[in-house]
């Protein structure tokens, strides 16, 4: 697949992954070509967006001895500033800046559990107590950029590198747009015929999901497909609102669980595109065991993805439980 790609990088995460793996924070040169690695060679890169907070500037004092932080935080602050500003100079880089908020000093969890369990019976000293800073801006800047990027169709693909679930609702956006792009581009000229509603956002609760599609059946009477690209509550949902409707709308669905087979009887599912998601997994691992073990690593691995329609469903189902129990 060749086309434009946005690499985004929540800087706190990479720079506490990449001390770990190579023992050092990672530099400006450490950062670009991770950001370049990511995207494979026919690939075109749009931008590469980095979200990281400066240093926080204050002067701080221990609560304790009222001792200064030194020198050595003037220092980390200055070269961390300097590098953070020649980052923000390099071709294709988008730095998203947040800010540090300090909200006091805590005592460390191994202190404090050593004081409940009875263990220190000592006066607190400077070392048991740690600042508590709190990055704020960066995952709303995450957020934004994510819709932006899909909602535009400005790029064929993101990567997001991060550690953080909170972006999860952004990903499962771009990934609605997608699909809806791909129904665009599968439909032709018959697409403009058609009028695409409103997203279900259910928060992965059936309940809102199943009122919420009530809701747009009755106030389109002519609805005449329904998408289904959430988990098992959801799905549950949207098939309990097409029975309280009587209506019958094709339903598809998006990855095999058991709960279609729910809807296999009464009609409520046409059928589901099912990705290997065992294999996802499978090769994954195997492409990292390659790796290191110093094998050749390809740089696009197919995963395939199937049809399978409401009659088939059921005994789809025990096939990949029996695949399941096999490994």
């Amino acid at each position: 697949m060749s086309g434009k790609v946005a690499i985004l990088i929540d800087g706190g995460f990479f720079q506490y992954m990449a001390k770990k793996l190579i023992g050092n924070p990672p530099n400006n040169e450490n950062i670009m070509q991770f950001a370049h690695a990511c995207a494979r060679p026919e690939e075109q890169i749009f931008r590469i967006f980095y979200y990281n907070a400066y240093p926080y500037p204050g002067k701080l004092r221990n609560p304790l001895s009222q001792a200064g932080a030194g020198s050595g935080k003037e220092t980390f602050v200055a070269e961390r500033t300097k590098q953070f500003d020649a980052l923000a100079q390099e071709n294709l880089i988008a730095f998203r800046r947040g800010t540090i908020q300090f909200n006091g000093w805590k005592i460390r969890e191994k202190t404090a559990a050593d004081l409940i369990a009875g263990k220190r019976t000592s006066p607190l000293t400077d070392s048991d107590v740690v600042a508590d800073f709190k990055q704020k801006a960066v995952d709303i800047k995450i957020g934004l950029d994510v819709a932006w990027l899909s909602s535009r169709r400005l790029v064929e693909k993101m990567i997001l590198v991060t550690g953080d679930t909170d972006f999860v609702p952004a990903m499962k956006h771009a990934r609605r747009e997608g699909v809806m792009s791909g129904f665009k581009k599968a439909m032709g000229a018959d697409e403009a015929n058609f009028t695409w509603l409103e997203p279900i956002i259910d928060e992965d609760q059936s309940s809102v999901s199943k009122s919420q599609l009530e809701g747009q059946i009755v106030a389109n009477p002519d609805m005449v497909m329904v998408f289904s690209l959430g988990s098992e509550g959801p799905d549950t949902g949207v098939m309990e609102a097409l029975k309280s409707q009587a209506k019958e709308i094709p339903h598809l669905g998006f990855d095999y669980t058991p709960t279609w087979e729910n809807g296999v009887a009464t009609g409520l599912i046409a059928g589901i595109i099912d990705q290997d998601s065992y294999g996802i997994g499978a090769q994954t691992v195997q492409a990292l065991v390659d790796a290191i073990e110093g094998k050749t690593v390809p740089d696009n691995i197919a995963v395939p993805a199937e049809w399978i329609p409401a009659v088939k469903i059921v005994e789809f189902g025990k096939g990949k439980a029996e695949i399941m129990s096999r490994q």
